[in-house]
């Protein structure tokens, strides 16, 4: 398997119109926008979707792309095995990978700003909608930007289904524990190229953004 570069690249110009149709409307709807099933029938709780959540998404997807809220932006890489001690895994997720690609990903900071002042003026559901499909959006986003690697590599995927979990890891869970090594993630990519910081907590700044190994 040979990647078509070694090293970083940075690329902004992403159409919100590619990454929202990767948005998991089921998490949107039910985990981040809170309009969950109740002792209503199956049809009673989609005729609910239907009259108010469908119509929120639609909303609130074309007042980002209009407004330009969300900023869509990727730093990402191949790195080789070797390249820092944070790859070599004990649990071997990757023993044989000799490629290491990392992603970055982030929808600016814009609409962070746009969230904290809809909440400061008690505008709660319009801060409940943005904050949702912000989180959503990064998540579409980490999606569509490992479709483009496994691409790159020329390695298949059923593109009518989300990738498969743990493809795609990250430090701070489970399948990666230690947060520390995000700080390495962001040098290894030159995150401050997309205006994306590490903060004292290994938290990323923006809060919506987000950063992988994809294990091949």
């Amino acid at each position: 398997m040979i990647p078509p570069f070694y090293g970083t690249k940075v690329v902004t110009d992403i159409k919100l119109d590619d990454i929202y149709p990767l948005i998991d409307t089921h998490a949107l709807f039910t985990g981040r926008w809170q309009f969950r099933r109740t002792k209503a029938s199956e049809e009673a709780y989609q005729e609910i979707l239907k009259q108010k959540a469908w119509p929120a998404f639609e909303e609130w997807k074309k007042r980002c792309k209009d407004e330009k809220i969300l900023e869509s932006k990727v730093a990402y890489g191949y790195f080789d095995w070797k390249v820092s001690k944070m790859v070599r895994w004990q649990d071997g997720k990757i023993a044989g990978q000799q490629i290491i690609p990392l992603q970055l990903v982030t929808v600016g900071s814009k609409v962070a700003e746009k969230c904290a002042w809809l909440f400061a003026s008690h505008k709660y559901t319009d801060y409940l909608f943005l904050h949702g499909l912000a989180v959503e959006t990064t998540e579409a986003l980490a999606e569509y930007w490992h479709r483009k690697i496994l691409r790159e590599l020329n390695i298949p995927f059923n593109a009518g289904k989300p990738l498969p979990v743990g493809a795609r890891i990250s430090p701070g869970y489970p399948a990666w524990p230690n947060l520390a090594d995000q700080k390495e993630l962001c040098r290894l990519l030159g995150s401050e190229r997309i205006s994306v910081k590490v903060s004292d907590t290994y938290q990323l700044d923006p809060e919506y953004s987000t950063s992988a190994m994809i294990v091949l």
